[in-house]
C-alpha cells in the first residue's frame, strides 16, 4: 500500500499544483483594460490605392493614365490639395499636360509610407466593447485567453468626411466612425493580462 502511494502522490501533487497555478477566469474590466492599453490611440489608416505616389511622396500623371481614368480621382486628389495635405499642378510636357502632386509637410503627418505602399491616417482607435472571450488556456508555457471586441475611430480629423463622401476613404463601406471587430490574444502576467505581442511571436 505504502509503494502503491508513493507512485500516486507525485502525479497528484503535480496536478494538484497545475490546477493551483491555473489563472481565474480574468473579469470583464480587466480584459477590457488590457485591450484598450494594447489598440487606444493607435492609428487608423487606410491605403491610397487611387494616389500612386513614388516613395519621395510624388506623382506625375498624364490625363489618360489609369488611375485618372477612374471616377473621382481628380476630386480627390483636389480634396487633399485643398485640406493642405498635397499640392497639385497641371504642367505642359512634350508628350502632353501632365498633373504633378507632392506631399507637403502637413500631408507627411497623415500620408505614411508602409512597405510600399502609402495609407491615410485620419483618426486614432477607441475600444468600444468586450463581445466575448475565452476561459485562460496553456499555450506555449504562457496561459492565454482570446477575446473579440468592437472599436469606433476617435479624434477623427474633420476633413475625412468630406474624403469618405468622395470615396477617397471608406473602401470597406463602413462611415467615418462606424463600428469595428476585431480579436486579440491576451497573456497572463506577473501585472496582469497583456497583449501577446509583447512576447514577440504570436501564441497561436
Amino acid at each position: 500500500m505504502k509503494a502503491m502511494l508513493a507512485l500516486l502522490l507525485p502525479p497528484l501533487l503535480a496536478s494538484a499544483f497545475a490546477r493551483a497555478a491555473e489563472p481565474p477566469m480574468p473579469a470583464e474590466a480587466d480584459v477590457a483594460a488590457a485591450v484598450a492599453a494594447a489598440i487606444d490611440g493607435r492609428p487608423v489608416c487606410e491605403t491610397t490605392v487611387w494616389l500612386p505616389l513614388d516613395e519621395d511622396g510624388k506623382a506625375s500623371l498624364a490625363s489618360d493614365h489609369f488611375v485618372r481614368r477612374r471616377p473621382g480621382t481628380d476630386a480627390r486628389i483636389d480634396a487633399l490639395a485643398k485640406i493642405g495635405l498635397v499640392t497639385s499642378a497641371t504642367i505642359e510636357e512634350s508628350d502632353g499636360p501632365k498633373r504633378v502632386i507632392e506631399l507637403t509637410a502637413r500631408g507627411r503627418e497623415y500620408i505614411r509610407r508602409e512597405s510600399i505602399a502609402w495609407r491615410l491616417c485620419y483618426a486614432k482607435r477607441k475600444l468600444d466593447r468586450i463581445e466575448v472571450y475565452t476561459p485562460p488556456v496553456e499555450r506555449e508555457g504562457y496561459w492565454i485567453v482570446r477575446a473579440v471586441y468592437t472599436w469606433r475611430p476617435s479624434q477623427i480629423e474633420p476633413w475625412s468626411r468630406e474624403l469618405f463622401a468622395l470615396g477617397a476613404l471608406g473602401s470597406d463601406g463602413r462611415a467615418v466612425d462606424g463600428e469595428r471587430r476585431d480579436w486579440i490574444v491576451l497573456v497572463s502576467t506577473n501585472r496582469g493580462w497583456k497583449d501577446q505581442a509583447w512576447f514577440g511571436n504570436p501564441i497561436k
